[in-house]
């Protein structure tokens, strides 16, 4: 199969976080025999309107070109932003159009969402697939767009690599509680704060540590909070890792804190951290309820309500053999979302829709 992959977030040198998901899916493509024949992809997060602008224009002309060569199927993740450029080459190519949806490209609001959101609108309706990242994600996509499930397919953003060496046995008696992701007020970060106050009253402050690994707009006042309330003992920033380096997180942890407060399509994160057998603390919201199974492999809570959190905390802490049961079944609960069966999967349906549009 040959693809025009159309894409305005693509990692970069500078960048390689930036779309990092579109990067595992086309990676996932190519294992299993496609090539990519022409791009049209933004690279890097642009600094500036100035950049954006160049960009932009620079992405809609390799749009331009990219629709006059030799594929099968155009690939367009982020239906927002990339409409106009995959509209333009879907008309000029008249080739079969995939849609990958990511979550804000169709939940986000804001001036962009409502200049762009009839581009979008008719990017989907010609779409011959949507791809999405859950089955939750799904039913809100069928809802929002009017659209008949059959043209939804659920791919969960490329899956995760299961680490070769693994165990879920505990290894220290001190907790190590993480947190990766956007250090933001809108990913929950801090109720991180309420959460170590209560453990500092449960047990010792040389008992338990949490980690934080990421980067931004709210970094600063979370370490200021954490700093003013004299829990610079108990909560380290770890700094920002690329993804080919959170390895060392997740090793490093016992259980990872996923306090989102937003609808999240799938929340990567958390398949991440099970992968490596590490039980999940997370709001029960969006996506992540597709994978996570409360008191099996880690435990769901209200979002925004930190004693949710900190109930969770103490019951593993009452029955420190918890933690290895939890690890147990998070680690079975990865192994059904591994990369190589979720592209191989993503393949055969493509090769399914191409077979299907040349009868």
């Amino acid at each position: 199969m040959k693809f025009f992959l159309i894409s305005n977030m693509y990692p970069s040198r500078t960048n390689p976080s930036f779309g990092i998901f579109v990067k595992r899916i086309t990676d996932g493509l190519k294992t299993n025999g496609a090539t990519i024949v022409a791009s049209a992809l933004i690279k890097g997060r642009p600094n500036s309107i100035l950049h954006y602008i160049l960009a932009y224009s620079y992405f809609i002309f390799e749009g331009i070109i990219g629709s006059f060569k030799k594929f099968d199927v155009i690939f367009c993740h982020y239906a927002l932003h990339s409409a106009p450029v995959a509209l333009m080459a879907s008309f000029i190519s008249r080739k079969p159009l995939i849609v990958n949806i990511h979550g804000t490209d169709l939940l986000g609001k804001g001036v962009a969402t409502t200049f762009l959101a009839p581009f979008r609108k008719i990017l989907l309706r010609r779409a011959n697939l949507i791809v999405v990242p859950s089955k939750y994600f799904k039913k809100r996509a069928v809802k929002l767009t009017g659209l008949k499930e059959e043209v939804f397919f659920v791919s969960p953003s490329g899956g995760v690599v299961i680490p070769i060496q693994h165990s879920c046995k505990r290894k220290r008696e001190k907790l190590i509680l993480g947190y990766v992701g956007r250090i933001t007020k809108m990913k929950g970060v801090f109720l991180l704060l309420d959460v170590a106050k209560y453990l500092r009253k449960q047990v010792s402050e040389s008992d338990f540590k949490i980690v934080l690994a990421g980067k931004g707009k709210d970094l600063k006042p979370f370490l200021s909070r954490v700093h003013a309330m004299g829990l610079s003992e108990n909560i380290e920033y770890l700094g920002h890792f690329d993804q080919s380096e959170l390895k060392v997180v997740y090793e490093g942890i016992d259980v990872l804190i996923f306090p989102t407060l937003l609808e999240e399509s799938l929340g990567l994160v958390g398949l991440e951290a099970m992968s490596y057998g590490k039980p999940v603390i997370a709001s029960k919201i969006g996506g992540i309820i597709d994978y996570l199974i409360d008191g099996k492999n880690g435990f769901a809570f209200t979002p925004n309500d930190s004693d949710g959190i900190c109930s969770n905390l103490q019951e593993m802490i009452d029955k420190p053999e918890l933690i290895e049961y939890l690890s147990s079944n998070a680690f079975s609960t990865a192994k059904q979302y591994i990369d190589t069966a979720v592209s191989r999967k993503l393949c055969l349906k493509i090769s399914d829709l191409l077979s299907e549009y040349h009868k």
